[in-house]
């Protein structure tokens, strides 16, 4: 079980930007069409006082098709130094966010609010939205 080493006394959340495309020339949907949704995750910051993190939640269709979407948001938790752990060092603390950047991520609704933003961007218009997991997706390979 994860032992968490890192308490936060204020969590928050910064839209950064936007990029929705529509292609101008769409495939026709004649065949399967794949959605791929991904994650990429930096660390901006990680100090003794707060760590920040940008997430960025990429929307793409195999084949290319209808439009491309890019949501860029930044998690800015302000730690509680009287109960988080005192790390030896900066790498040390580094090396904890990384290996646990998913339990840190998730432990905030941020990936929530990007499932429900991405939703109501996709569902303009009449189209039917697009749901994504409220998890963070770590790519296994």
């Amino acid at each position: 079980m994860h032992e968490p080493k890192l308490f936060f006394k204020m969590v928050r959340y910064q839209l950064k930007s936007i990029k929705y495309d529509f292609l101008p020339n769409p495939q026709d949907s004649v065949g399967k069409i794949e959605i791929k949704i991904t994650d990429t995750v930096d660390i901006i910051r990680c100090d003794e006082q707060e760590i920040e993190i940008e997430i960025k939640r990429s929307i793409r269709f195999m084949p290319e098709a209808l439009f491309t979407l890019d949501v860029v948001v930044a998690l800015i938790n302000k730690l509680d130094t009287d109960k988080s752990y005192v790390f030896q060092d900066e790498a040390e603390r580094n090396t904890y966010v990384e290996n646990n950047i998913k339990h840190i991520v998730d432990g905030s609704n941020i990936i929530q609010q990007v499932s429900l933003l991405i939703g109501n961007i996709t569902s303009n218009y009449g189209r039917i939205p697009i749901i994504s997991p409220p998890d963070l997706i770590i790519d296994s390979e």
